[in-house]
């Protein structure tokens, strides 16, 4: 597995002309927009044998819709079980990296986004959300490792990792507390206003190990409802998302 590599980030908010993107000095590549994210490394042989057999299952079991929602979830999972340096402390010094070479300019812009999402330039850049006290434990989504289906459909798109407010917060800590260990909330959206039906796809969440039973809960209509948890492996979970709105996790 190739060293943690941060492909191009969105950083750009609505009140900026133009989206401004980060992109990893270990890639060498140009700070530049772009329209798609990554697909990921290619896998290997190995891993597309383990992907086949983990989409196989979500479609037999009925877990998701389609042969694409599965393959996204199972690539996801597989991706970031076998990621080493995918960790709070990796992706953070990364991000550092990143924000260091910057112009003056260029910091401006990116602590005005790094503030209208209620995040710090690290969890910005990196696209992830410290969920505890000490910083150890981290959700992320990362283009390089997780992909998604929308609607059923497999396609490049970018999930945005938001700050969820401390009302929500409070909520959702005491939402889970008769139901399991409480791991972290995130609110997020699609990049460019992009709506869907169905969402399925996966998130980081330092932590947690395959054949841990993992719920999750997320608000809508006012109430907190159960969402579907399709899969589960070391420091990754894949979820069926069927609304907008702060999504809470937690051990069972």
């Amino acid at each position: 597995m190739k060293k943690l590599f941060l492909v191009p980030v969105l950083v750009g908010v609505l009140t900026m002309s133009m989206p401004v993107f980060a992109s990893s000095p270990v890639a060498q590549q140009a700070l530049k927009p772009v329209e798609t994210v990554s697909n990921g490394d290619a896998l290997t042989a190995a891993q597309s044998q383990e992907v086949a057999a983990e989409a196989a299952e979500l479609v037999k079991s009925g877990a998701v819709a389609t042969p694409a929602a599965a393959q996204a979830i199972a690539t996801s999972l597989v991706r970031m079980n076998d990621a080493k340096d995918l960790t709070t402390k990796a992706i953070t010094a990364e991000a550092k990296k990143i924000y260091a070479s910057y112009s003056p300019e260029m910091k401006a812009l990116v602590d005005a986004a790094a503030a209208a999402r209620g995040l710090t330039v690290e969890e910005l850049i990196g696209n992830f959300l410290r969920t505890d006290a000490d910083g150890s434990r981290a959700i992320a989504w990362n283009a390089n490792t997780c992909m998604s289906a929308v609607d059923g459909k497999a396609g490049n798109v970018w999930v945005e990792l938001f700050r969820a407010s401390d009302a929500v917060v409070k909520s959702a800590v005491a939402e889970v507390g008769g139901k399991g260990k409480y791991l972290g909330v995130f609110d997020f959206k699609l990049h460019g206003g992009k709506t869907f039906k169905s969402l399925d796809t996966a998130v980081n969440v330092q932590g947690v190990k395959a054949g841990d039973q993992i719920g999750a809960r997320q608000f809508y209509d006012g109430a907190w409802h159960e969402i579907a948890v399709v899969g589960v492996k070391k420091n990754a979970v894949g979820l069926h998302i069927t609304h907008v709105g702060p999504i809470v996790l937690y051990t069972k």
